[in-house]
C-alpha cells in the first residue's frame, strides 16, 4: 500500500498484468482520439485563437520564425511543431491542416493513457488509475481544442503530463526535457519545472537527480534558443516572449469569487453534479494545506519521500494560485485538468475500490475492470462534440473565402489581416506586418509607446490597400484606420466575423470594386470616389 495523500492513507494495491494494462491503455488512447474525431477535425473552421497560431505555424513551415512572422508573447514551439510538421507533410502531399491536427489529435490522445500511468504507479491500485483517465475523457473542451490543433495550452499539457510521468520513472533528464517544453508551449507551466526541481532538491541523492533533471531542462532551452539564433530571430523572442508582459502597466485580476467559478464550472458543467469534480481537487489540495500546518514534521517526511507526489502537489497548488489570479478564456484551465483528473481518482477512485471490496470480495479486480469498460464506451458515446455547434461556417467555407482573399492580393496586392492571419496562410500569402492581434492589451500598450500620437504603422513601408480585421481593438490600435480607409460591407467576410476596408483612394475604381467585393456601392462610396479625383485635381492646380 502507498500513501498518496493525508486523505488516502488506506488505497489498497489492486494490480493489474502487463497484459491487461496494455489493453487498458490502448483504449484509453483510442477513446481519446474518437472523442477528437466527433469534433470534426478534417472539416471544421479554424477558430479564434488558432487562427494566429495556425498562421505562425504555416509561416514555420515556410521558413519564417515565430516573433518575426507574427508579434506575439507567447512561447511558440507548438507552432514549431505543428510548423515542422506541415512542411513533412508538403514533401508527400499532405494537406497544411490535416498534417498539423494529425499530430495534435495523436499528442492530445495520449493524456489520458499517461495519466493513468501516473495514477497506477503511484497508488498501485487499477481503480484509482482507471477513475482518473476516465475523468480526464470527460474534459470535452480539451479533446475539442486538441482536434482543433496547434493550441499551446494543449501541448503544454501533454508535455506536462509526461513529464510527470518521466519523473514516476526515475527519468530525470526526460523529465526536465518536458518539463521545459510545456514552458516553452506556455510561460505559465514554468510552475511545473520549479515544482519538479524542488521536490528533487529535498530529496534523498538529490544531487544526482537535479542535475539529471537541469540537465534536460537547459537541453531542451538551449535547442529552442539556438533555432532563434541561427536563423537570426533571438531579438524579437527574448523580447516577445519575456519582456513584452511588462509593458503592461497595471494588471488587474478577476474578482476571487469569479475566479473560483471559472475553475468549477469549466466552462459548460453549469452547476450540475459534475462540479464535484474540481471541488473534489480543491478539497485535496485544502485538506494538505491543513495537514501541513496541524503536522509539519510529518508532512516534511512525506514530502522529501516521494518527489513524484511532492511536485504533483506543489505544482497544482501554484498553478490553482496562479489560475486564480490570472485566466482568460477555457484553454487556461488546461493547466489544472490533470491535476483535477488526479484528484478525482484519489478520492472517488479509492472510494469505488473499497466499496468493490467490501461488496465483491476476490470478483473486485474482475468488476473494477468491467466498470472500466462500461466507464470507457460512456465517454465516448456521451462526449459532448463542440463541432458545428460554436461556428455556423466550416474550412471548406473558409478556404472559399481565402481563394477571394488571394484574388484581392493579385489586384491589389500586400495585404494586412489584423486578427484574422488565418485567411492569409490559406490563400498561402505572407502578412503584410507582423501585428496580427490587438485586442490583447499588451499589445495595444506596445504600439501606443512606440507608434507616438498618430498610432503604430509599419514604417517605413506605404500602406497597403486593403485591410482585414477582425475580433476588435484596431480602432485603438490605429487611430488613423477611419481617415485613410474605407469599411466595405462584404457579406461573405462579414459572415465569418471579418471586416474588410480599402483605402479610399482606391474607391476610384469603383467597377473593380464591384468586380472583387460581394456589395453594393452605397451611394456614400459614390460621392467619395467622384470627391477624391476632383480634390486630387483642385490640389494639383
Amino acid at each position: 500500500m502507498t500513501i498518496v495523500t493525508p486523505l488516502a492513507p488506506w488505497i489498497a494495491e489492486i494490480s493489474l498484468s502487463s497484459r491487461r494494462r496494455s489493453a487498458v491503455l490502448l483504449a484509453l488512447f483510442a477513446a481519446g482520439a474518437w472523442i477528437q474525431w466527433i469534433n470534426g477535425p478534417f472539416v471544421r473552421s479554424v477558430a479564434m485563437d488558432n487562427q494566429i497560431y495556425y498562421y505562425i505555424a504555416d509561416q514555420v513551415a515556410a521558413g519564417v520564425p515565430p516573433h518575426v512572422s507574427l508579434l506575439d508573447h507567447k512561447h511558440a514551439l507548438s507552432a514549431m511543431l505543428s510548423g515542422w510538421t506541415m512542411a513533412a507533410g508538403r514533401v508527400i502531399g499532405v494537406d497544411d491542416i490535416v498534417s498539423m491536427r494529425v499530430l495534435s489529435m495523436v499528442a492530445t490522445a495520449t493524456v489520458a493513457p499517461a495519466l493513468w500511468l501516473i495514477a497506477y504507479g503511484v497508488t498501485r491500485n487499477a481503480v484509482v488509475a482507471h477513475v482518473a483517465a476516465l475523468t480526464a475523457l470527460g474534459f470535452d473542451d480539451f479533446y475539442s481544442q486538441g482536434a482543433a490543433g496547434v493550441r499551446p495550452q494543449v501541448f503544454m499539457a501533454v508535455f506536462m503530463v509526461q513529464a510527470f510521468l518521466a519523473l514516476h520513472a526515475s527519468r530525470f533528464a526526460l523529465a526536465g526535457a518536458a518539463a521545459m517544453a510545456a514552458f516553452l508551449c506556455w510561460q505559465p507551466a514554468l510552475i511545473v519545472c520549479g515544482a519538479m526541481a524542488a521536490a528533487l532538491a529535498i530529496g534523498t541523492v538529490a544531487l544526482r537527480k537535479l542535475s539529471r533533471f537541469s540537465f534536460g531542462a537547459s537541453s531542451v532551452l538551449l535547442l529552442y534558443e539556438s533555432y532563434f539564433a541561427f536563423i537570426g530571430a533571438l531579438g524579437p523572442q527574448i523580447f516577445q516572449s519575456y519582456l513584452l508582459r511588462a509593458n503592461l502597466t497595471g494588471h488587474v485580476s478577476a474578482p476571487l469569487w469569479d475566479s473560483f467559478t471559472f475553475i468549477v464550472r469549466d466552462g459548460r458543467w453549469g452547476l450540475g453534479w459534475r462540479i464535484a469534480i474540481p471541488l473534489t481537487f480543491l478539497a485535496v489540495l485544502f485538506s494538505i494545506a491543513v495537514a501541513a500546518v496541524l503536522r509539519p514534521a510529518a508532512m516534511w517526511r512525506a514530502a522529501r519521500r516521494d518527489a513524484v507526489v511532492t511536485s504533483l502537489v506543489v505544482a497544482a497548488s501554484l498553478a490553482t494560485a496562479f489560475t486564480l489570479f490570472e485566466h482568460q478564456a477555457c484553454p487556461d484551465r488546461f493547466f489544472l485538468q490533470p491535476f483535477i483528473a488526479l484528484a478525482s481518482g484519489v478520492v472517488w477512485g479509492a472510494a469505488i475500490a473499497w466499496a468493490l471490496f467490501r461488496s465483491s470480495g476476490r470478483h473486485a479486480l474482475s468488476l473494477a475492470m468491467v466498470l472500466f469498460w462500461i466507464g470507457t464506451l460512456v465517454s465516448t458515446v456521451f462526449a459532448e462534440s463542440y463541432h458545428p455547434r460554436r461556428s455556423d461556417h466550416t474550412l471548406a467555407d473558409q478556404r472559399d473565402l481565402a481563394q477571394r482573399t488571394r484574388r484581392l492580393h493579385d489586384e491589389y496586392g500586400f495585404i494586412g489581416a489584423v486578427g484574422c492571419p488565418h485567411m492569409l496562410a490559406l490563400a498561402g500569402l505572407e502578412n503584410y506586418d507582423p501585428v496580427g492581434l490587438v485586442i490583447d492589451p499588451r499589445v495595444r500598450e506596445y504600439l501606443a509607446a512606440t507608434g507616438g500620437e498618430e498610432g503604430y504603422r509599419p514604417t517605413p513601408k506605404p500602406m497597403p490597400a486593403v485591410l482585414l480585421t477582425s475580433r476588435g481593438g484596431e480602432a485603438e490600435a490605429f487611430p488613423w484606420l477611419r481617415k485613410e480607409y474605407w469599411p466595405v460591407p462584404d457579406a461573405a467576410y462579414q459572415a465569418q466575423g471579418i471586416r474588410v476596408w480599402l483605402r479610399k483612394e482606391c474607391l476610384v475604381e469603383r467597377k473593380k470594386c464591384l468586380a472583387l467585393f460581394e456589395c453594393e456601392a452605397t451611394s456614400a462610396c459614390r460621392m467619395l470616389g467622384h470627391a477624391l479625383p476632383a480634390a486630387a485635381a483642385s490640389k494639383g492646380g
